[in-house]
């Protein structure tokens, strides 16, 4: 019998796998979880102050996952960040409205 939640077991799996090795300093030729070939690459943003992103992107398929940093992503490079990518970061971050809680009486 299948399990109900497999799929979404494995892709978060895969997306761990993927923190991993960037985290170890592989950026390049990630097995992707679509197409199942070493074609994701890792490219980074930084959209505002103190704000990284690290995003995943095969050049195969439509894959791509974005996450969202604590801090300066530990093989973080200026040559790494991509123009379009941030682009799309600093669009999210001016269209987010971000709640303030009351101000205590």
């Amino acid at each position: 019998m299948k399990h109900p939640d497999r799929p979404m077991d494995e892709r978060l799996a895969h997306m761990v796998r993927l923190l991993k090795d960037a985290d170890a300093g592989t950026l390049d030729a990630l097995e992707c979880p679509n197409y199942h070939q070493h074609s994701v690459s890792v490219w980074f943003t930084h959209p505002g102050e103190g704000i990284y992103r690290t995003w995943f992107i095969c050049t195969e398929c439509s894959f791509q996952r974005r996450a969202q940093n604590v801090g300066v992503p530990p093989h973080y490079s200026e040559d790494r960040v991509s123009e379009r990518l941030e682009n799309y970061d600093e669009s999210l971050l001016a269209k987010a409205h971000f709640k303030r809680p009351k101000d205590k009486a």
